[in-house]
């Protein structure tokens, strides 16, 4: 008994060929986003547009704190899985589903009104980098959103596995990775440029 708990704890822990892609994507990723970091960091934030005097740290805190609360959401939808509860873990992975969609609204806002502010990617060097990172960041939000919807369709036909590759477990090391990216993002873009004139 004790040796089968001992080789379901590997198995779950082990890194198998899905999680090692997975692992490989998001470290391709995380150069992609700390190239671009760099291009915002190491850009002229003088004149006009800035960040300064177009962008709020205020403004985007309760859409941050939707983000961060949903990778405490999908945690939960995991559990769920653990204890056997389909119905709870499509509960979980819904809050996080909504939680994501009230990031994006807000970030769409925001470039909304920058938009209307004549604020545009072609505006000068820091519009450019602040459109690219934030942009490029709201399509891996979209792209988890849509495989979370997938995922909870198809948990309809076949119950997720308590797995570590399952899909679910993916899914969910693919949504901290954009999470914490955010953390970054929000750190560099709206309270360094921004709130510190950096």
């Amino acid at each position: 008994m004790i040796g089968t708990q001992e080789s379901a704890l590997r198995t779950e822990h082990s890194i198998g060929p899905r999680r090692l892609g997975l692992l490989l994507f998001v470290s391709s990723e995380s150069l992609v986003f700390l190239s671009v970091i760099a291009m915002y960091v190491s850009g002229n934030h003088q004149g006009h547009p800035n960040p300064q005097e177009s962008l709020s740290a205020g403004r985007m805190i309760p859409f941050s704190v939707a983000l961060w609360l949903s990778s405490a959401a999908i945690w939960r939808a995991s559990v769920s899985v653990g204890r056997g509860s389909q119905r709870g873990m499509r509960l979980w992975l819904g809050v996080t589903v909504v939680l994501g969609a009230i990031f994006l609204a807000g970030e769409l806002n925001e470039w909304l009104e920058l938009f209307g502010e004549q604020v545009t990617a072609a505006s000068n060097v820091w519009a450019s980098a602040f459109f690219t990172l934030t942009g490029i960041h709201g399509m891996h939000v979209i792209v988890g959103l849509l495989m979370m919807l997938a995922l909870f369709g198809a948990s309809f036909r076949n119950p997720i596995p308590h797995s570590g590759e399952s899909s679910l477990e993916l899914i969910s090391l693919y949504w901290h990775f954009v999470d914490g990216l955010w953390v970054l993002i929000y750190g560099v873009v709206y309270f360094w440029s921004a709130f510190l004139g950096g």
